[in-house]
């Protein structure tokens, strides 16, 4: 696989894209995709949902082409059952897998070879009714550890936990399709946080990060490996 970038099957690319852009900007980006992609921006009632697909769609198709370059331009890109982008196309020589999440005015992209991979970002925020929200996603386990710490600290692990688990459950391919509470994360819940560390979870890797600007982030890898993780530019 060549181009631009290079992306070894030992690796995890991760790329942060602002989604902020001008009206010239907006306008190089919509040429960038295909009649039905443009067409799908239309359908977008708010103007910032709309230009943050613009502007993430554009960089996304960018850096398959990078990784691809054989691919066409007008190439297309697909979605699973719920909603998990892919391209299958014969002219890809090594199967790319590649997710996308954007929150506030970030995304964040996430590529690897052979692999699924699955990324989640969120600005973190004051959310009205913190506590019940968790109990809809955090396991038994991981509820009873939330009530016992602090406010401040709960607002950090709530981001913690749903990025990490939205990354999981997007690296599957079910998104939260299914349950999240059927993820329980508690014994890894004091390393989320250390030191950046990569854990090793049920035949996956996972990260969970964080961002100046105030955003969590996370990815997960389906690997017997623990990757090496690669920053790139869109």
């Amino acid at each position: 696989m060549g181009g631009g970038n290079h992306l070894s099957p030992e690796e995890v690319h991760l790329c942060l894209v602002s989604l902020r852009a001008d009206e010239k900007d907006l306008a190089v980006c919509f040429d960038v995709l295909t009649p039905e992609e443009q067409l799908r921006t239309q359908k977008y009632l708010s103007v910032t949902a709309r230009h943050d697909f613009l502007v993430s769609r554009a960089v996304l198709r960018g850096l398959i082409r990078a990784y691809c370059p054989q691919l066409p331009l007008n190439f297309a890109i697909s979605v699973g059952p719920f909603g998990k982008p892919y391209v299958a196309l014969a002219e890809m020589e090594v199967p790319l897998f590649f997710n996308v999440s954007h929150s506030g005015h970030i995304a964040l992209l996430g590529f690897s070879l052979e692999r699924e991979i699955g990324v989640d970002i969120e600005e973190v925020r004051d959310i009205k009714g913190l506590v019940g929200i968790a109990r809809t996603v955090f396991s038994e386990r991981e509820t009873e550890f939330f009530h016992s710490i602090s406010d401040l600290e709960r607002r950090a692990l709530f981001f913690r936990l749903w990025t990490c688990k939205e990354a999981l459950l997007k690296e599957e391919g079910t998104g939260f399709h299914r349950d999240p509470r059927s993820i329980c994360l508690f014994s890894e819940i004091e390393h989320l946080d250390q030191n950046r560390r990569v854990l090793e979870f049920k035949g996956r890797f996972i990260q969970s990060l964080t961002h100046p600007l105030g955003f969590a982030f996370a990815w997960a890898l389906r690997s017997t490996e623990s990757p090496i993780l690669r920053w790139i530019e869109g």
